[in-house]
């Protein structure tokens, strides 16, 4: 053999080995970064840390050296929650409010984080609790504001990944709008509910306009109960229709006031596959199962120039100035309003009446609607029964009796400033002692005498109006 090659060979042989070994040294390298937990830990739960806020629009400021932990249940992926995070422990949840965008990419769901609370504020969003990182004393009553996005490793701190919150199977009757409730912010589980019939039409937001608008949904399961589903215009999934089936649906619980909300973080917590409630079960103004006597949502109505109510075999008269219920839409959702406000009237008394209801021979009648109250200040909403009046004529009319149900339906709280964000379920009414054929009356009693403070023009709006029988 050439001696080139005899003094050459033992070094190809020892470059190849040696390449070998740095060819099996790189898998190594190849390999993730074993995970080293941060050296931090919890000392507080997150319902003792919400204890701290003691009342509702009072917020406070966090000056010990609290620290909890939770993870990650909701981000903001797909649009649904802006700028905030939510997290919880085995005690409860909050919202984080933080200023930035795609947070989703350094916190996603299933995140174990660590928050350093000292120095942070504690305050509540109309009941709803938040923690943020100051303090805007312009609003009323002061709200907490984000987390600057420079501070966010001062305050945050990572831990695990991938961890898996199994949500809680609840009903609504378990869920409360308390300031303090441990299930707000949690993520829940509710089976058996549906779209109401009229919505399944419609995408989980209006993106027809722009900006585009946030829709809130009532949803309903097969023995009435309700909750709101709020989606907004900005999420990725608010073009898509709305299923029209019966299932469960996964959300994080949250209030606005005396409202219970549920957001959901993608359409994957929406499983509504099943089969629909019976006739009336998920249907506006309600749900129940049973069959329809009445089921009114207003939605055959031209709202155009917002013209009075107009249905075949209803009344829609004005006792006392010149007022009557108008057609109204917002949000794609069609219903009932009234108000004195501009109306210039001493007094306004204005009745809207059912067509005629059989109550046939049914043993079990109930009665259902939505109402919402705006700039709340005196008008008032009476829901009557009457089982002599023929549908003609003036509602108010000598011989004609009408007997007062307010008390057993829940009407909406009302708000003084604008209008609250969800209609409110009056609940079943017992309508039981009435039989053969029935008309129902909501009276609208306001004035707006023009020159003087004396106004009691609350605007009241009504929606989904149903009468079943068993």
């Amino acid at each position: 053999m050439n001696k080139f090659f005899k003094s050459v060979l033992p070094a190809l042989l020892l470059l190849t080995g040696l390449a070998t070994i740095n060819s099996s040294c790189d898998k190594e390298f190849d390999q993730p970064p074993v995970y080293v937990p941060p050296s931090i830990t919890a000392n507080t739960s997150i319902k003792q840390l919400k204890a701290l806020l003691v009342t509702s629009g009072l917020p406070v400021q966090v000056t010990t050296d609290i620290i909890i932990r939770g993870i990650v249940i909701g981000d903001d992926k797909s649009g649904n929650l802006y700028k905030n995070l939510v997290i919880q422990d085995e005690t409860a949840g909050i919202l984080i409010r933080m200023d930035g965008t795609n947070l989703f990419t350094s916190y996603p769901v299933g995140t174990e984080l660590f928050v350093k609370c000292r120095g942070l504020y504690l305050g509540d969003y109309n009941r709803l609790i938040q923690l943020g990182g100051g303090l805007d004393n312009s609003s009323t009553p002061p709200s907490v504001t984000t987390i600057a996005s420079g501070l966010f490793n001062q305050y945050l701190v990572k831990g695990s990944s991938g961890n898996v919150v199994v949500p809680k199977v609840v009903t609504v009757s378990q869920l409360t709008t308390d300031l303090h409730d441990s299930l707000q912010n949690r993520l829940i589980k509710l089976e058996g509910f549906e779209f109401a019939a009229a919505d399944t039409s419609k995408t989980y937001a209006n993106v027809t306009v722009d900006p585009p608008v946030s829709v809130n949904f009532v949803l309903r399961n097969c023995s009435a109960s309700t909750i709101t589903l709020r989606n907004s215009g900005f999420a990725d999934f608010a073009p898509i229709n709305v299923p029209n089936g019966n299932g469960s649906i996964v959300a994080i619980y949250s209030v606005f006031g005396n409202t219970k909300q549920l957001t959901i973080r993608d359409t994957s917590d929406v499983q509504f596959t099943g089969a629909r409630c019976t006739t009336g079960g998920g249907g506006g103004g309600g749900g129940g199962t049973g069959t329809e006597l009445l089921n009114e949502t207003f939605e055959s109505l031209t709202t155009t120039g917002n013209p009075p109510i107009a249905l075949t075999g209803w009344t829609n008269l004005a006792e006392a100035g010149t007022r009557r219920y108008d057609a109204r839409t917002f949000s794609s959702n069609k219903y009932a309003q009234i108000t004195a406000f501009g109306s210039n009237d001493a007094a306004l008394t204005s009745w809207l009446v059912t067509k005629a209801v059989d109550l046939g021979a049914y043993a079990t009648k109930t009665l259902t609607f939505d109402s919402k109250a705006g700039f709340a200040n005196g008008a008032t909403l009476k829901v009557l029964v009457s089982t002599n009046f023929t549908g003609t004529g003036n509602p108010w009319a000598s011989g004609v009796t009408w007997t007062d149900i307010t008390s057993q339906a829940t009407l909406s709280p009302g708000q003084a400033s604008g209008y609250p964000a969800n209609f409110t379920s009056s609940g079943s009414i017992n309508l039981n002692s009435y039989t053969g054929t029935i008309y129902i009356a909501f009276k609208y009693e306001g004035a707006d005498p023009a020159g003087t403070g004396s106004d009691k023009t609350t605007t009241w709006q009504l929606d989904n109006i149903k009468v079943l029988g068993n």
